[in-house]
């Protein structure tokens, strides 16, 4: 954790940490085992929400995040896939 001190003499900042009854919270990224909320699935992917709402809905009630963005990447070079295949016809 760098204290205030550190980030004034321009060092960079890592992550904040906080301790809140006596728990440590890390504020940055989700762990893998936290769902998505389809809003930042959807940005974090380029998709719409009705997109993002589906793929996620896809994979069923509590999938693991890798799983979710691997799902997103299928669905991308599919949609990438057909629309070359409609460019040839």
């Amino acid at each position: 954790m760098i204290n205030s001190s550190q980030a004034k003499e321009g060092k960079p900042h890592i992550r904040e940490e906080f301790v809140l009854m006596d728990q440590r919270i890390d504020i940055g990224i989700q762990p893998d085992d936290q769902p998505y909320e389809v809003t930042s699935f959807a940005r974090k992917h380029g998709l719409t929400i009705p997109v993002a709402d589906a793929v996620l809905f896809a994979k069923g009630p509590s999938p693991s995040r890798a799983a979710c963005d691997t799902a997103a990447l299928a669905f991308l070079c599919a949609v990438a896939r057909y629309a070359g295949n409609q460019g040839r016809r």
